[in-house]
C-alpha cells in the first residue's frame, strides 16, 4: 500500500576538498527524508509531514567525511489528508529558503578537521588533541593565541603580513610588516613582493623586493619574467599558444624547453645543456614511464583505483605494492621477493608490521587523541608516553624504567627537558618561535654553575649569531637572494662567498686571503674547481648529471685521471683510477652491492663477495680466497654474533634499552658494561663473573662530561671543565695535577704537568699551530716554531737553535723536497696514484719504487751506482706479503685463515732455510712459537681470564 516518492538530481553534484599538500577527496549529495535517514518512500509518518534532509558520502576511493552543519532541510513534505497515497504538497524548508550552506566541516581520515565557509574557503582547521588554526580575513590566530596579522587592500588581496614580533598584546600591528605585496590595480596580478631584512629601526625599515612582470599578451595573467632583489631577471617564461609552459631562461639566459605530444600523451623537457627527459601518461594522466637523457626508462603500473602497484626500473627489477581497503599502503614487495608488510588503525596511523625476515615491527598503542602512548619492540620491550591536553609530549619512560619529562609554553614550544637523573635543559623562544637560549646547569667544586648559550636573529627569521657562555660569538651575513655571504667566528675571521648571477656559490675567501673557486655549466655542476694554491681540477658528466671523469690538471695538462662507470639505474658499476686499474663492481636486484673486483681484467683480479639477508643486513663476507665471514642478527637487526673462518666467534648482547650490555671476545671472555639512568656509561667490568674481574667507574656532570675516572684498584682522576666543555685541570690521587688554558676558539694556548712545567701554544690566522714554547722555570725556554702554506701543509720548522728544517709540496699536496739544517736536500716523486715512485736521500742516492697493477710495491731499486741487487716483494690475493727476497737471501710468511702469521721462513744465501712456527689461541694472541733448527727452540706464551701475559 502507498504511494514512493523520490527527490532526484536534475544534474550531478560533486564536491572536492583539496588540502595544501594536493591530495584531493571528493563527495556527492545523498538525500534522506527524515533526519533519520530514511530513505524518501514513507508509509503514513504519524503527523503527515518531514523534511528532505541532505547528507554527503564520500566517492569510491576517497575518505574522511564530509558535513553542513546548521543547513537545515531541503524541502518540507506535507500530506493534508494525512494518507499518503495522494499528491503532496512539496515547499522550500519554512526556516530556510533555498540550501546553501554556509559553513562545511571535513573531517579527514586521519582526523583532522577543516571548515569552510560557502564560497570554499577554509575558516578554521584543528588535529585531534583541539589545536585549532582560525583563518580570517585580516589573519591566522592559534588557539594557543599565537596570531598572524593581514592587511588587505579593497579587493581582498593581502599588502602585508605582521608577524607576531610586529605585534602589540592585543594582536595589534606595533612594528613594520614582514612582507608586503604590490598588485596590478587592473588584473591584480602580483608586482612586487617586499621581505623586511632589518627592523632595527622602526620608522625605517629595511626590505628586500622581488618583482613580477606579465609581459604576454596572448595570456595577460601568465607570469612572464622574475627579478630578484639584486634587480636580475632571474627567471623568464615562454609560453605556447595554447598557454602551456615552453621554454623557460635562468639569469644567465640558460633556457630549459618543454613540449608536449597530446596525442601519444608525452611531455619532453630539455635541459639547459639539451638533455632530453620523456614522460609518458596513461589516459587518466598519470605518468606509466619516464625516459631519462641516457635513454634508461623507469615504468610504473596502477591498480584499478589508480594507486601504483608495481615500478620497473631500467634493469627491469620491478616492485610490487599493495594496499589496505583505505588506499593505505601495507604491502611492499622489493625485486628479490622480499616483503614489507603494515597495518593501521582508523585514522592511518602504524599499528604494526613485519619486515621481510619475518620480525614484526614495534606494535604501537595510540589514546583517542591519537598520541602514541606505547610503543613495544619485537622483543617484548616497551616506551610509553605521556601528553599534556595539547598532545603535547610531557613523559617518555623508556623499557628500563628511566623516565625523560618535558615541559612547553602556552605556544606549545618546548621550554624545559629533564633527563632521568633530574639533569635539565631550559629553553625560550621569542613571539615567533625562535629558540632564543639553551641553558643548562652543572655542580662544580664552587657550586652550581648555569651556562647559557644565546641566538640572534634577522626578520626573516634566519640565525645570524650564536652566542656561547662564555660570550664568544659565531656570526652570519646574508645577501640579497637570502643566501650567506659571510661567516664571522669567535676570532674575528671572516670567510666570505660569493655567488653567480644565478645564485650559485662560484667563489670562497678565506680570512687570509685565500680562495677557492668553481666554475659551473649550464645546470650548475662544477667543470673546474679551483683550490687554495691555484691547483685545478676539471670534471666531466653523463647525460643524467652524474661525475663520469676528473681530471688533476697542471700547467702543461693532466697530472692524473679518474673515471667512473653507471649502470642504468646509476648505480656505480666501476672506477678506473690514474693508473688505470680497474675496480668492479657486482649488485643484486635489490641494488645491494654483492661483489667488488679489484684489478678487473687483469691476471692480478681479486673478487671478494658480500651475502644479505631479507632485511638487507650483512650476513657472510667472502675475501679473494673465498673464506667467509658470517654476522648473525636479532629480531631487531642488531648484529649479535660474528663467526670467523676458523670457527671462532665473538658476540654482543643488549639491555632493554638497546645498549651494549657485553661482549664476549672468540676466548670467551665476557666484558660486561653498566650506565646511569641517562644512558651515560658508568662501568666496564673486565672479565666479568671471572675470579679475576676488574671493575673501572665513570661518573658525569649535568653537561655529560666526564668527571671522574676511578680505575680497577679504586684510584680515581678528577677532570674539571669550563663554560664549553673543555677539560682545564685533571687531579690524580697523588695530589698531582695537570691543567690546559684555551683559546675563544677551543684550541690548547698552555699546558702545564704535573711537575709545574709550562708549555705554551701560538697559532696563525688560519689557526694553524705556529709554535710550541716548553718552559723550563723563566729563563730557560725553547721554542719551536712552524710555518704553513695556503693549504695548511708545514713548510717550514724551526727549532730552539734556530736551524730551519724546510719542507715542498707539489699541486696535489704530497712532499716532494726535504732540506735539512746543513743545507742536505730529500727529494720524491710519485706516481699517479700517489704512491712514491722515488727518493733521492741526503746523499744524492737514488731508489726507486715499483708497484703492480694493484699499486703493491713488488720492487725496490738501490742506485745503479751501488751495482746493489732490488729488493723484491709477493703477494697474496688478499695482498698479504708472502715473499721478500734481497741481497741476503730470501724471507716468505704463510697466514692462517684469518690472516695472522703462521709462519716465517728465512733462507740465507748459501745457508740451510729457518722457520718459525706460530701458533694462535681462539682470540687470536700468540701462545707458541717453535724454531726448525736443529736446537728446536720452542717458546710458550700464557694469559690470564683478563688476556694479561702471564
Amino acid at each position: 500500500s502507498g504511494v514512493s516518492y523520490c527527490v532526484s538530481e536534475a544534474s550531478p553534484h560533486l564536491i572536492t576538498i583539496t588540502l595544501s599538500g594536493g591530495e584531493a577527496f571528493y563527495f556527492y549529495p545523498v538525500i534522506n527524508i527524515n533526519e533519520t535517514g530514511t530513505p524518501a518512500s514513507w508509509d503514513n509518518p504519524a503527523n503527515g509531514q518531514g523534511t528532505v534532509r541532505v547528507s554527503f558520502a564520500p566517492v569510491p576511493g576517497s575518505y574522511g567525511t564530509l558535513t553542513a552543519p546548521g543547513a537545515g532541510g531541503l524541502l518540507w513534505l506535507d500530506d493534508p489528508t494525512y494518507s499518503w497515497n495522494g499528491p503532496l504538497n512539496i515547499l522550500l524548508d519554512q526556516d530556510q529558503p533555498a540550501y546553501d550552506p554556509s559553513i562545511f566541516v571535513f573531517t579527514a581520515p586521519d582526523g583532522r578537521k577543516f571548515s569552510f565557509d560557502g564560497n570554499g574557503k577554509v575558516t578554521s582547521m584543528s588535529d585531534r588533541n583541539g589545536n585549532t588554526l582560525t583563518f580570517a580575513a585580516d589573519g591566522i590566530t592559534h588557539s594557543n593565541g599565537k596570531r598572524v596579522r593581514f592587511t588587505r587592500d579593497d579587493a581582498g588581496h593581502i599588502t602585508e603580513v605582521y608577524d607576531p614580533i610586529g605585534l602589540d598584546g592585543m594582536g595589534n600591528p606595533a612594528g613594520p610588516p614582514v612582507l608586503t605585496y604590490q598588485y596590478d590595480a587592473n588584473t591584480g596580478d602580483l608586482l612586487q613582493v617586499s621581505r623586511l631584512t632589518d627592523r632595527s629601526d622602526p620608522n625605517h625599515p629595511v626590505y628586500q623586493t622581488s618583482s613580477y612582470r606579465y609581459d604576454d599578451s596572448r595570456f595577460p595573467d601568465y607570469l612572464t619574467k622574475a627579478f630578484d632583489a639584486r634587480g636580475t631577471n632571474v627567471l623568464q617564461n615562454v609560453y605556447d599558444d595554447q598557454g602551456r609552459l615552453s621554454r623557460q631562461l635562468d639569469a644567465a639566459g640558460n633556457a630549459t624547453s618543454y613540449g608536449y605530444d597530446l596525442v601519444n600523451l608525452r611531455a619532453f623537457a630539455t635541459n639547459r645543456l639539451g638533455g632530453v627527459t620523456i614522460q609518458n601518461y596513461d589516459l587518466s594522466g598519470r605518468v606509466i614511464s619516464v625516459q631519462s637523457p641516457d635513454g634508461s626508462v623507469t615504468s610504473v603500473a596502477y591498480d584499478e583505483r589508480g594507486r601504483k602497484a608495481a615500478q620497473t626500473d631500467a634493469l627491469g627489477n620491478t616492485s610490487f605494492f599493495g594496499y589496505d581497503s583505505q588506499d593505505r599502503l601495507n604491502f611492499t614487495a622489493n625485486p628479490l621477493g622480499q616483503v614489507t608488510t603494515a597495518t593501521f588503525d582508523a585514522y592511518g596511523q602504524p599499528l604494526a608490521g613485519t619486515d621481510p625476515r619475518g620480525n614484526t615491527n614495534a606494535i604501537n598503542l595510540f589514546d583517542a587523541k591519537g598520541n602514541l602512548v606505547q610503543s613495544t619492540d619485537a622483543l617484548g620491550n616497551s616506551a610509553t608516553f605521556g601528553y599534556d591536553a595539547n598532545g603535547n609530549r610531557i613523559a617518555e619512560t623508556n623499557a628500563l624504567g628511566s623516565v625523560t619529562r618535558y615541559q612547553y609554553d602556552a605556544s606549545g614550544n618546548l621550554t624545559n627537558t629533564v633527563d632521568a637523573l633530574g639533569h635539565a635543559t631550559g629553553i625560550t623562544y621569542d613571539a615567533n618561535g625562535n629558540r632564543l637560549t639553551d641553558t643548562t646547569t652543572r655542580t662544580t667544586s664552587t657550586g652550581v654553575e648555569t651556562l647559557v648559550t644565546r641566538y640572534q636573529y634577522d626578520p626573516q627569521n634566519r640565525v645570524v649569531a650564536t652566542i656561547d657562555p662564555l660570550g664568544g660569538s659565531n656570526q652570519v651575513i646574508y645577501n640579497d637572494l637570502g643566501q650567506q655571504s659571510a661567516t664571522i667566528d669567535k676570532a674575528g675571521r671572516v670567510t666570505s662567498l660569493d655567488y653567480d648571477a644565478q645564485g650559485r656559490l662560484i667563489l670562497t675567501t678565506y680570512a687570509d686571503g685565500t680562495t677557492e673557486s668553481s666554475s659551473l655549466d649550464a645546470e650548475g655542476r662544477r667543470i673546474f674547481s679551483t683550490n687554495r694554491v691555484g691547483a685545478v681540477t676539471q670534471f666531466a658528466y653523463d647525460a643524467t648529471g652524474r661525475m663520469t671523469n676528473s681530471w688533476f690538471l697542471s700547467a702543461t695538462g693532466a697530472v692524473s685521471h679518474g673515471a667512473t662507470f653507471y649502470d642504468a639505474v646509476g648505480r656505480v658499476y666501476a672506477t678506473m683510477d690514474a693508473g688505470g686499474s680497474v675496480t668492479a663492481f657486482g649488485y643484486d636486484a635489490a641494488g645491494r652491492r654483492t661483489a667488488v673486483t679489484n684489478g678487473w681484467g687483469t691476471p692480478l683480479q681479486q673478487v671478494s663477495y658480500t651475502q644479505y639477508d631479507d632485511n638487507g643486513n650483512q650476513t657472510v663476507s667472502i675475501d679473494a680466497l673465498g673464506r667467509g665471514t658470517t654476522n648473525v642478527y636479532d629480531t631487531l637487526n642488531r648484529r649479535i654474533q660474528t663467526q670467523f673462518p676458523d670457527g671462532t666467534f665473538t658476540q654482543t648482547f643488549y639491555d632493554s634499552a638497546g645498549r651494549v650490555s657485553s661482549t664476549v671476545d672468540a676466548a670467551s671472555r665476557v666484558t660486561a658494561f653498566g650506565y646511569d639512568a641517562a644512558g651515560r656509561r658508568t662501568s666496564v667490568t673486565n672479565g666479568w663473573g671471572t675470579l679475576l674481574a676488574q671493575v673501572t667507574f665513570s661518573q658525569y656532570d649535568g653537561t655529560g662530561n666526564l668527571t671522574v675516572s676511578i680505575d680497577a684498584l679504586g684510584r680515581g682522576t678528577t677532570n674539571v671543565y669550563d663554560a664549553l666543555g673543555h677539560c682545564t685541570n685533571v687531579y690524580f690521587t697523588d695530589g698531582t695535577f695537570k691543567q690546559t688554558l684555551y683559546d675563544v676558539d677551543g684550541r690548547r694556548l698552555a699546558d702545564c704537568d704535573q711537575a709545574g712545567v709550562w708549555t705554551t701554544f701560538g697559532y696563525d690566522l688560519m689557526g694553524q699551530l705556529t709554535s710550541v714554547t716548553n718552559a723550563w722555570g723563566t729563563t730557560n725556554q725553547t721554542v719551536t716554531r712552524y710555518e704553513y702554506d695556503t693549504t695548511g701543509h708545514q713548510t717550514k720548522q724551526v727549532d730552539a737553535l734556530q736551524r730551519e728544517t724546510l719542507y715542498a709540496y707539489d699541486l696535489q699536496g704530497r712532499r716532494v723536497q726535504r732540506t735539512l739544517p746543513g743545507g742536505q736536500v730529500e727529494t720524491c716523486t710519485y706516481n699517479a696514484l700517489g704512491s712514491l715512485a722515488t727518493r733521492v736521500d741526503f746523499k744524492g742516492r737514488v731508489t726507486t719504487f715499483v708497484y703492480d697493477g694493484l699499486n703493491r710495491l713488488v720492487e725496490k731499486r738501490p742506485d745503479p751506482a751501488f751495482n746493489a741487487p732490488s729488493i723484491t716483494y709477493a703477494y697474496d690475493a688478499l695482498g698479504m706479503r708472502t715473499n721478500m727476497t734481497d741481497a741476503s737471501g730470501t724471507t716468505s710468511w704463510t697466514y692462517d685463515v684469518c690472516r695472522r702469521v703462521q709462519s716465517k721462513t728465512v733462507q740465507w744465501t748459501g745457508q740451510s732455510p729457518i722457520t718459525l712456527t706460530y701458533t694462535n689461541d681462539t682470540a687470536g694472541r700468540l701462545v707458541g712459537m717453535a724454531s726448525s733448527t736443529s736446537q728446536g727452540v720452542s717458546v710458550g706464551y700464557h694469559y690470564d681470564a683478563l688476556g694479561r701475559l702471564d
